[in-house]
Parts: structure tokens; C-alpha cells; sequence
């Protein structure tokens, strides 16, 4: 059919998907699962009659998260395996190693919030897709796709407790951007790298305010360097995710060490970012998890409806950073 087409036709048809695509959206953020999912089928559709195998394996993936937040995991894998059959049928090995990128990150990122299923099932899951996208970017010489794979690699490592892998694929990843001139990839393995090192200097038992959160400081000291290099990057990029991502990092290392008044400072920059994003989660994220008073006014339209209850200090020490795209940010 998409033969046929216009390239008007073609426009329009787009922007109706799209149109379908912000009304599934719309559906999720009201709860209202079924109703996504219908608007969500109806693009599919769309984007099968006019050839477009992004916006199919996009939407596909879509309605595969849907099914995996209420844990109906045999729906999930075939929504998965269609968006991976998509590329396949045309021997689209980048398309099809793009797609398990998509696929792991749904595994690896939405463990997180939803807890659909046991999360190290979730992380192995995640491992096994982003090793095969690994491999077929090897054997078809895409660097950047590479580069992208090690960089998550790493970090579903750590989260596995694979301490000993961990850091590898990203000093790896981190070597290979610097070589092809990567820069999404090496800030985001840069900031993932201080995250690790971040972790890793902490005490093993931590108890009271009184008691060092911190035992190796060396790592510490190489983890906030880290940041500051992704930080310069992201910069660099305008990548506004990124910058916010890695001031809420820092920010937590601050907070972390007792030095209050860096760590106000660099959430606030965060925050800021955040607003013009419109990422309500990531400051209520911040909010709920810092000592740190009065980073937001309570009548600002972004202070979290529900507050949580303030830990004392936090253990959080910011969030990794994972790329589901060779796109710039």
C-alpha cells in the first residue's frame, strides 16, 4: 500500500498515528490500560499500511510495556517478538539489534517503577537482549550501536551484583565514543561510571548520621570527576535530561559527604531542568528522598501532591543512565 502513497498521504497517515500514539499516552497517565492499548493497536495498523517499520516496532513495544506492568508476561513476548520480526522479514539487522536495545530497556528501566515481576528475572532478561543487540552490532561494524550496547551492558552488570564486569563495557563504551566521537555515549558512560564508583566507595553497614556514609574516598573523588566530564558533555549537547541527570547525582554525592550547601546548589540546577522538561517524577524523586528542606515551595505546581516521609539521609546516590537511541538527545 505504502507504494501508492503520496508523500502527502504519507504525512497524513503519520500524523493521525501520531495523534493515536499521544491518545494512548493520554490513556496511561489516567490509568486506563485497555483504552491505550486499543488506541495504541489502531497506529500499529497505520504504520503497517504505510510501510513504516519505526512507528510499528515503537508502538509495538508500547503495548508490550502495558501487558508487562500487570505481569501478563506470555502477552509481552509476543508483542515483543512481533517488534523483532518486523526488522527480521527484511533482514534489517541493525533495525532488528535497534530493537532489542528497546526491548531490554523496557526490562531494565520499568523494574524500577512497576516491580511487575522478580527484578533480577527482569535484569537477566534485559542482559541476554542487550549481549544479542552487542553481538549483531559487532558483526555488522556499527560502532555507535556498540558503544550503546556496552554502555548498558554495564549497568544491568552492576545491578546484578556483577561488580567484577561492571565497569569494563563502560570504560570500553567510553573508549570507543571518544574514538567515533560518540558524545551521547560518552556522557551517559562517564555518568554511569561515576554512579558505579559512587556505590562502590560506600561504607558496607551503614547505621546512624554519625557514621561515614562513605569508607573509600579515593572512588568518590573519581566518581564526582566523572560526573563533572559527563556533565561538561551533556552540556556540550544540550542534552537536558542528561545535565539534570548528573546534578541530581552529584547533588546525592554531596548529600551523601554532608556538604549541604553544594548539594542544594546542584538540585536546585536540577530541578530547574527538570521543570522545563516537565519530568514531575524526577523531582518528586529528589524531594522525597533528600534532608535537604525547602528545595521547592509547597504551593510550586511541581511539589509532589503526597510527600514521603524524609529517611534522615539519603542512600540513593542519584540513578544510572541507560541509551535507547543513536539519536542525539
Amino acid at each position: 500500500m505504502s507504494s501508492h502513497l503520496s508523500s502527502q498521504n504519507q504525512s497524513a497517515y503519520k500524523a493521525e498515528a501520531a495523534h493515536l500514539i499521544e491518545e494512548g499516552n493520554e490513556q496511561l497517565l489516567k490509568n486506563c490500560n485497555t483504552e491505550a492499548r486499543q488506541a495504541f493497536e489502531k497506529a500499529v495498523t497505520i504504520y503497517q499500511n504505510i510501510d513504516d517499520k519505526e512507528g510499528i516496532v515503537d508502538t509495538l513495544i508500547q503495548i508490550g510495556k502495558i501487558y508487562y506492568r500487570h505481569t501478563k508476561l506470555s502477552e509481552v513476548q509476543e508483542f515483543f517478538n512481533r517488534a523483532i520480526a518486523t526488522y527480521q522479514a527484511v533482514a534489517d539487522k541493525i533495525g532488528e539489534a535497534d530493537t532489542l536495545i528497546k526491548i531490554a530497556g523496557v526490562y531494565f528501566r520499568d523494574v524500577r517503577y512497576y516491580r511487575s515481576i522478580d527484578a533480577g528475572d527482569s535484569l537477566q532478561i534485559a542482559l541476554d537482549y542487550y549481549q544479542k543487540a552487542l553481538a549483531i552490532y559487532r558483526d555488522v561494524e556499527d560502532k555507535h550501536g556498540v558503544g550503546l550496547a556496552l554502555n548498558n551492558l554495564g549497568l544491568v552488570y552492576f545491578c546484578l551484583e556483577k561488580n567484577d564486569k561492571a565497569l569494563h563495557p563502560l570504560q570500553e563504551a567510553l573508549s570507543l565514543s571518544r574514538e567515533i566521537k560518540f558524545l551521547t555515549v560518552e556522557g551517559s558512560s562517564l555518568h554511569n561510571i561515576g554512579w558505579i564508583k559512587e556505590n562502590l566507595g560506600r561504607a558496607k553497614d551503614i547505621g546512624s548520621d554519625e557514621q561515614p556514609f562513605y569508607e573509600n574516598l579515593d572512588l568518590v573523588e573519581q566518581a564526582l570527576a566523572s560526573y563533572q566530564q559527563a556533565l561538561d558533555i551533556h552540556r556540550q549537547i544540550n542534552d537536558k535530561a542528561g545535565i539534570s541527570d548528573t546534578l541530581r547525582n552529584i547533588g546525592a554525592t554531596y548529600e551523601n559527604r554532608q556538604q549541604f550547601n553544594e548539594a542544594r546548589t546542584c538540585y536546585q540546577q536540577a530541578i530547574t531542568g527538570y521543570k522545563e522538561l516537565g519530568d514531575r517524577t524526577s523531582i518528586s524523586d529528589i524531594i522525597s528522598k533528600t534532608k535537604i528542606p525547602n528545595l521547592l515551595n509547597r504551593d510550586d505546581p511541581f511539589f509532589p501532591p503526597l510527600q514521603a516521609s524524609m529517611s534522615g539521609r539519603t542512600d540513593d546516590g542519584g540513578s544510572p543512565k541507560i541509551i535507547e537511541s543513536k539519536k542525539k538527545p
